[in-house]
């Protein structure tokens, strides 16, 4: 295994976009060719049957049935030390974007190469085994989101120079068939940042951020979190794929993440939320309160769920109506998907650094976050 640190610049500015979620997902209904609705948070993706996770270089599912985490080797004898001898090993720096299709498993990582940020799409069985790298791909430091398809893969990355506090994010689309692929669009700023994608009728919306500070006022505030954020700038941008264009930006959206409804586009922006209709392209504020969304699939297709600092939302597209469900204080939700609502036990503040939690669907939209389970880890890294 690399014996190797991750170089982290402009860490605090991932940090913000990170907190405030990233990833991907698909309208089914009209994007046929997406292979499943998920949602790929950096090194986590959130799917129907369960949450897959790469970390410290390791890679685990969380099966929302028994409410337990795993590795993907079910080797009993493996000591999970050597990615050639266990699947759920991963030797890599650089990894993310794992998506389940089938009977196998994709990501994208720095492995089988001494240089930190060559990264390469990876096919395996879902115990890990069979491994084989399909393609090389981009160079990057962070892999921000993903999008699977049949024909292609999009990926949002971020690659920091080495020079000073400029990054270039990008979106590189790989063609499945062909194996190979190219960057459609690119932003080349102060801590540039592409995050959250979603793809509706031939348009990739993404989130995208940059600083407009400059490079040496973030390196000399680069722990000051409240300067950070006054200066960091959140855009959502609509490519058109066929000719790699934006056709529309919305500037100021607050945490950066989205979800899209039809055809309609939800936000945050400013202590307001907003709705944006793609087809008229008219702007109408929802609410005038400080509300973040949540990740949901459209299991529910006229419902959004939406949390701020003391409790859970949930919004009725049609009726235009806004009901409380519970407390947000002992349930940090990341994703509502399937059957199951997945995030983390402690307050809303301590998001990440608390234990793994999962609830049953209906059990959230009742209201009874006392159902909540703390997933029982059983991974055996020796």
């Amino acid at each position: 295994m690399k014996k190797c640190l991750k170089k982290l610049v402009c860490f605090c500015l991932c940090l913000a976009i990170c907190m405030t979620t990233t990833g991907c997902t698909a309208d089914e209904k009209k994007e046929k060719n997406v292979i499943e609705e998920e949602y790929i948070n950096y090194w986590t993706t959130y799917s129907k049957k369960a949450k897959m996770t790469i970390a410290g270089n390791y890679i685990s599912y969380i099966d929302p049935v028994s409410a337990k985490e795993k590795l993907i080797c079910n080797d009993m004898n493996c000591l999970h030390k050597d990615a050639k001898t266990c699947g759920a090993v991963v030797d890599g720096v650089v990894f993310g974007a794992i998506h389940r299709e089938g009977k196998k498993i994709y990501y994208i990582a720095d492995a089988d190469t001494e240089k930190i940020g060559e990264c390469s799409l990876f096919e395996a069985d879902l115990d890990g085994k069979n491994r084989k790298k399909i393609a090389s791909l981009m160079n990057a430091n962070t892999i921000m989101s993903a999008i699977y398809t049949e024909k292609y893969i999009y990926i949002s990355y971020v690659k920091d120079s080495e020079e000073d506090e400029k990054s270039c994010a990008a979106i590189y689309a790989f063609d499945r068939k062909k194996k190979s692929g190219k960057v459609i669009y690119q932003i080349d700023k102060v801590s540039a940042q592409i995050g959250y994608m979603i793809l509706s009728d031939g348009i990739l919306y993404a989130s995208t951020g940059y600083s407009d500070a400059s490079a040496k006022e973030i390196k000399k505030h680069k722990k000051d979190i409240r300067f950070i954020n006054k200066h960091f700038e959140r855009n959502l941008m609509a490519l058109r794929l066929k000719d790699s264009k934006v056709v529309h930006t919305i500037d100021s959206t607050g945490s950066g993440f989205f979800q899209i409804r039809e055809h309609k586009l939800f936000y945050s922006s400013a202590k307001a939320v907003y709705c944006y209709d793609i087809y008229t392209k008219k702007n109408y504020k929802i609410a005038n309160d400080d509300k973040i969304l949540i990740f949901s699939d459209k299991k529910e297709s006229n419902t959004l769920y939406f949390r701020d600092d003391k409790n859970y939302y949930r919004y009725d597209i049609r009726k235009k109506t806004w009901h409380t469900i519970a407390k947000a204080d002992v349930f940090f939700v990341e994703a509502i998907i399937g059957d199951y609502v997945y995030g983390f036990s402690n307050s809303p503040k301590a998001g990440h650094g608390s234990e793994s939690g999962i609830i049953k669907r209906n059990d959230f939209k009742k209201g009874n976050i006392a159902k909540m389970k703390k997933v029982k880890t059983e991974l055996e890294m020796n």
